[in-house]
C-alpha cells in the first residue's frame, strides 16, 4: 500500500492544479487499483505458503537424485555440459575443462556453447528458445569440430539431450579426431594399394580355403586371360596345365602343412588356348588361432625366360661347333684354373688336348710369371661382377714362342652362382707393332696440327663435330665447346644456308670443295674462313663423316671487299667525272661561239668571264679526279689512331684552336688516307665554325660498335644539311671534301654523319664496325 500512497503524493501537486471533477476521477482510479492489490497480495501470500510446502516436500525426495545426477555427469567418461536455450554454459565436468584447458569457474554462466561450436548447434537447439515445461525427453546427435582457446580443432560426436520439464539441455562430446585420422590414413593406404595392385606388372589373387578365386587384379586377368566374371568363385587349378596341375596341388599341401609361402614354375592354358609359363608364388592367410583362411598369391609371365633357357641350351650346342671354325683361342675354366674346354685354335696353337683337358692342366702353365697376378686379379673382379677390360698377357705356344695377347673373359654362372670363367684369346703380337708404328704417326701429326696457324676439323655424316684441332683457342672456343656439336651453329647465320648446300653436294658427289663463309667467334665477332674439304671413307669406301681444314681469310676478304669498293667507286666517279667535263666543255664551246657571232664588246666581255668560270670548273674537277683515284689505290691497313691524330693536329698549330684528344692505344683498319679524313674534318670545322674555339676528338665504345667522335663549339650544321653535305659538290669551297672523307671510310664499311645541335657545333660520328678496329697489344705492336 505504501507505493498506492507514494503515488497520490507525486500527483497531489498535479491535482490541485486541474479541474476538480477532474481530480475526483483521478481520485477514484487510485482507490480501486488500491482495492485490487490489496487482493493480489493475499491471493500471493497464500501461494507463497503452498509453494513454500511442497518444495520442502520435494527437497527430501530430490536430494538423492540430485547427487545421483551430478556423479553421473562427473564420471560419464566424456566431455559434458549443460546449457540453457539460449546455449549459455551453466555445468561442465571435469573432462570438459580438461578438453578445453580452463577452469569451471571460467567457463559457466560465462561462456556460450558457440564459442566452441560455430554450426554444428544450429540442428539441435530448439527453433523456440524460450520454450519450458513438459517437454518430452530427447536426444539428438551429430558431428562437428570443436575449436578450443589454445587454437586446436578437435572432431567430436555431439549428443544434445534434453530434461522433462526444463529449459535446460545436456551436452555430451565424444572425441573422434585420431579415429578420423586413422579412417583417413586406412582410406588413403587402401587407395594406395588399390593403384599398387591395379599398376602392379605381377597378378595378384586370393582364394578361400577351397581353392576358390575370391579377387584377382587386372594384371591377373591380362596374363591369363580370364576376366573377373569367368573366375570369381571358381577354382584356381582350372587355369593350370593339366599335366602340371599334380604337381601344383602337391606344393599346396606342403605349404599348408608347413604354413610357409611357395614358389613355382608351372604352365597355364590361358582363356585362348594358348599355353604359358608363370612363375607362382602363394602365401598362406593364417587366423590368430593359426588357422588358414585362405590364400594370397602373386603370379608373373615367365614365359620368354622359359623360352630364352631352351634357346640357350641349343645354343650351347651351336656353340661348341662355331668356336671351332675361329681362329682366337676360346677356353673355359673352373675356379681352380683348371682347362675344362678350348677350341680348335686352341689345340693347335697351345697343343691343349682332350686328354690334357682330363688329366688335368692349369692355365697358369701357358702364362708368363710376371703376368700371374695380374690375371688372378682380373678374373677375380670379373667374378665378382665387373665387365672383363681385357688383359694384357704374355703366353707361350707350344713351339715355345712368346705371343702378346689381350685375354677378355667372363663368369660362368649356374643356379646364381659363379662355377668358372669362359674366355678368348687374342693374339695381337702383330698388331702391337702397328701399334707402335701409329704411334709415331699420330706423333707426328699431332705436331703438324699443333704448329699449324689451320684449324683442322671432322665431323660425322650429321655434321656433329668430332675433332677441332687446338687453334680454336685463338678464337676463345675450348675444346668442349665445340665437340660434339652441330658445325652450323658457329658458322654465320647468312650463310648457312651455302655451307649445307655444300655439305649435302659433297656426300652426293663424293667431292673435295673449298667454300667460303663466316664464322662468329666466342666474342660475336665475325671471321671469314675458306674451307677446305673432303669425305671421310671407312676401310669398305662407305663415307663415315667429312676432314676439313679452315684457314682464316679475315684480312685478305677485308683487302678484297675494299678493293672490289674502291674500283666500283672509282669507275662510277670516273663516269660522273667524264659526263660533267663534257657537259662543261660544251658550256665552254657553246659561249666561243656566241662570242664570234657577237659584235658587241661588253658581250663578247661577258662570255669570256663565263667560258673562264666554267674552264675553272673543269680545273676543280680534273683536280678532284686527282685525288679521288687515289682511293683505294693502296691496300687497307691497321692505323694506329693516336698516331693519325697527332699528325693532324701538327697542321694546324697556328690556328689558335684548342684540341682536346683522349685515346687508348687503338687501331682501326681503313684505307690509308685515313689520315686524310681527319684532316678534313678538322678544316672544315675550321672553314665553316665561324665562333669556333675549340675541337674535341675522343672515341665511344659500346658492346660492339666503335665511334670516334670530332665534336667542336662552332656553328654547326643546319638539320636540312646534316645529310647533303656528305654529297659530291655541296659546299662552298670545292665541295668535295667531306664527300671523299665519307668515300674513304666506306672502303672498309665505315660510316660517318652529322649529330650536332645547330647553334652549339658539329658533331661528327665515325662509326667502325666489329672486326675493323682493335686495342693495340704487343702481337699488333709487332
Amino acid at each position: 500500500m505504501s507505493e498506492i500512497n507514494e503515488l497520490r503524493d507525486l500527483l497531489k501537486s498535479s491535482l490541485n492544479q486541474i479541474e476538480k471533477h477532474d481530480a475526483d476521477r483521478v481520485e477514484r482510479l487510485l482507490r480501486r487499483l488500491e482495492t485490487r492489490t490489496e487482493m493480489l497480495e493475499k491471493k500471493y501470500n497464500r501461494a507463497t505458503q503452498d509453494r513454500q510446502a511442497g518444495h520442502s516436500l520435494l527437497k527430501k525426495t530430490s536430494d538423492d537424485l540430485i547427487q545421483r545426477y551430478l556423479a553421473i555427469f562427473e564420471h560419464s567418461g566424456n566431455p559434458m555440459v549443460v546449457i540453457e536455450n539460449d546455449g549459455t554454459i551453466v555445468l561442465v565436468n571435469n573432462l570438459f575443462c580438461t578438453l578445453t584447458g580452463q577452469n569451471a569457474e571460467d567457463i559457466q554462466n560465462r561462456s556460450n556453447i558457440t564459442d566452441y561450436l560455430t554450426g554444428e548447434m544450429g540442428g539441435l537447439m530448439p527453433a523456440d528458445t524460450t520454450q519450458t515445461g513438459q517437454a518430452p525427453v530427447t536426444t539428438e546427435t551429430t558431428t562437428g569440430r570443436m575449436h578450443l582457446p589454445d587454437g586446436r580443432i578437435v572432431d567430436v560426436i555431439i549428443s544434445m539431450g534434453s530434461f522433462s520439464g526444463s529449459s535446460q539441455r545436456s551436452v555430451t562430446f565424444l572425441d573422434i579426431t585420431e579415429r578420423n585420422r586413422l579412417e583417413r590414413e586406412l582410406m588413403e593406404t587402401t587407395e594406395l594399394l588399390t593403384g599398387i595392385l591395379k599398376a602392379s606388372p605381377v597378378g595378384f589373387h586370393k582364394t578361400d580355403t577351397e581353392g576358390k578365386i575370391v579377387y584377382i587384379n587386372d594384371t591377373w586377368t591380362r596374363i591369363t586371360g580370364f576376366s573377373r566374371e569367368e573366375m570369381l568363385g571358381k577354382f584356381y587349378a582350372i587355369i593350370v596345365h593339366p599335366e602340371d596341375r599334380e604337381n601344383v596341388i602337391q606344393g599346396v599341401r606342403e605349404s599348408a602343412e608347413r604354413k610357409e609361402s611357395m614358389v613355382i614354375d608351372t604352365r597355364i592354358v590361358r582363356q585362348d588356348g594358348v599355353i604359358r609359363w608363370i612363375s607362382a608364388q602363394a602365401v598362406p592367410v593364417v587366423d590368430p588361432g593359426n588357422n588358414i583362411t585362405g590364400w594370397v598369391g602373386a603370379i608373373r609371365d615367365i614365359t620368354q625366360r622359359r623360352e630364352a633357357e631352351e634357346a640357350l641350351h641349343k645354343s650351347e650346342l651351336r656353340f661348341r661347333e662355331l668356336t671351332d671354325l675361329l681362329p682366337q683361342t676360346i677356353f673355359e675354366l673352373d675356379l681352380r684354373g683348371s682347362i675344362t674346354y678350348v677350341n680348335r685354335a686352341g689345340l693347335e696353337i697351345f697343343g691343349i688336348n682332350e686328354e690334357k683337358i682330363q688329366n688335368g692342366v692349369n692355365v697358369r702353365e701357358y702364362i708368363s710369371p710376371g703376368d700371374l697376378e695380374r690375371m688372378n686379379t682380373g678374373l677375380a673382379r670379373v667374378g665378382a661382377g665387373a665387365k672383363s677390360q681385357g688383359e694384357v698377357v704374355h703366353l707361350t705356344r707350344l713351339d715355345g714362342t712368346l705371343m702378346n695377347a689381350i685375354v677378355y673373359t667372363g663368369p660362368i654362372i649356374r643356379n646364381d652362382a659363379v662355377i668358372g670363367f669362359r674366355g678368348i684369346v687374342i693374339d695381337v703380337t702383330e698388331r702391337l707393332k702397328l701399334e707402335d708404328a701409329l704411334k709415331e704417326s699420330e706423333e707426328k701429326y699431332r705436331a703438324l696440327t699443333e704448329n699449324t696457324p689451320d684449324i683442322l676439323f671432322s665431323t660425322d655424316m650429321n655434321g656433329i663435330i668430332t675433332y677441332a684441332s687446338p687453334q680454336i683457342a685463338k678464337y676463345g672456343f675450348l675444346e668442349d665447346d665445340v665437340m660434339g656439336k652441330p658445325f652450323h651453329i658457329f658458322v654465320h647465320p647468312s650463310d648457312v644456308h651455302d655451307v649445307e648446300s655444300n655439305l649435302s653436294r659433297e656426300l652426293k658427289e663424293n667431292a673435295q670443295f673449298v667454300s667460303r663463309f663466316r664464322i662468329l667467334d666466342k666474342w660475336g665477332i665475325t671471321n671469314w674462313f675458306e674451307e677446305k674439304s673432303s669425305l671421310r671413307l671407312d676401310i669398305s669406301g662407305k663415307p663415315i663423316g667429312i676432314y676439313g681444314i679452315l684457314r682464316d681469310i679475315t684480312e685478305r676478304k677485308k683487302v678484297e671487299d675494299a678493293i672490289e669498293i674502291a674500283n666500283k667507286k672509282l669507275n662510277l666517279m670516273n663516269q660522273i667525272t667524264r659526263h660533267d667535263i663534257i657537259n662543261t666543255i660544251t658550256g665552254v664551246l657553246g659561249c666561243l661561239d656566241m662570242a664570234k657571232s657577237t659584235t658587241e664588246p661588253e658581250m663578247k666581255e661577258q662570255l669570256l668571264d663565263d667560258i673562264r668560270e666554267l674552264t675553272r670548273v673543269i680545273q676543280r674537277h680534273i683536280t678532284f679526279t686527282r685525288e679521288y683515284q687515289e682511293v683505294g689505290v693502296h691496300l687497307p691497313q691497321w692505323q694506329n689512331v693516336n698516331d693519325l691524330i697527332d699528325k693532324t693536329i701538327k697542321n694546324f698549330t697556328k690556328s689558335g684552336i684548342i684540341f682536346q684528344s683522349d685515346f687508348e692505344n687503338i687501331e682501326v683498319y681503313a684505307d690509308p688516307l685515313l689520315e686524310k679524313v681527319f684532316y678534313n674534318l678538322v678544316d672544315n670545322a675550321i672553314r665553316y665554325g665561324k665562333k669556333l674555339t675549340t675541337i674535341a676528338i675522343y672515341p665511344k665504345i659500346s658492346d660492339t660498335d666503335f665511334s670516334l667522335i670530332f665534336e667542336d663549339n662552332g656553328v654547326g650544321v643546319e638539320p636540312d644539311m646534316k645529310r647533303e653535305i656528305f654529297k659530291r659538290g655541296v659546299g662552298k669551297n670545292t665541295g668535295m671534301g667531306l664527300f671523299l672523307t665519307a668515300e674513304i671510310l666506306a672502303i672498309t664499311g665505315i660510316s660517318i654523319e652529322e649529330a650536332g645541335t645547330y647553334g652549339k657545333g658539329a658533331c661528327f660520328e665515325i662509326r667502325i664496325p666489329a672486326g675493323y678496329w682493335r686495342f693495340v697489344t704487343e702481337e699488333h705492336a709487332r
